[in-house]
């Protein structure tokens, strides 16, 4: 079992962090954006 779950969890965790990068980003380009004064998104 070990051999089989083992890749498997370690693409849930390459998924989960690449996810988390993507969502801390975008909120950091968000409250970028709306402190310019409305910025490009909206």
């Amino acid at each position: 079992d070990a051999i089989i779950t083992l890749p498997g969890y370690m693409d849930l965790l390459l998924v989960m962090t690449h996810a988390t990068k993507v969502i801390i980003l975008g909120k950091a380009h968000k409250n970028i954006t709306t402190h310019k004064g409305g910025g490009f998104l909206s």
